[in-house]
């Protein structure tokens, strides 16, 4: 119910993030911001029980467009690792396309983990 809020893009792009203006627009794009984290991460440790996860891969690869936030984008290509676990010819053989593809996600999403809001190049 609540996956097309991931949809929702922010019409300043990262700039809310960085403002320290604390008008009532900065403050709801935080939450919406925040709303999107949530939403992701609850959708990561639900993959394992969805009952066709099929389904949502082409809206949630769509998401990639929409997310400027990094930590949501990391959390993203986590939804799809998880995603990809299931991709076996046991539970969803529909999946199985995403084992090579997921790994790379994440790789093309790292953050520094020494220096705040920067990309991790050398992994990428």
């Amino acid at each position: 119910l609540l996956l097309p809020l991931l949809n929702f893009k922010d019409p300043h792009g990262e700039q809310y993030r960085r403002s320290f203006n604390s008008s009532r627009s900065d403050a709801t794009l935080t939450k919406i911001g925040g709303a999107k984290r949530d939403i992701l991460t609850i959708l990561r440790g639900i993959v394992h029980v969805l009952e066709s996860p099929e389904k949502v891969v082409t809206f949630l690869s769509h998401c990639f467009l929409k997310l400027h936030a990094p930590e949501n984008r990391l959390l993203l290509a986590e939804v799809f690792v998880e995603l990809a676990k299931r991709g076996t010819p046991d539970d969803v053989p529909a999946l199985q396309y995403l084992q090579p593809v997921a790994p790379l996600l994440v790789s093309l999403n790292a953050m520094s983990q020494k220096r705040l809001l920067e990309y991790n190049f050398e992994e990428r």
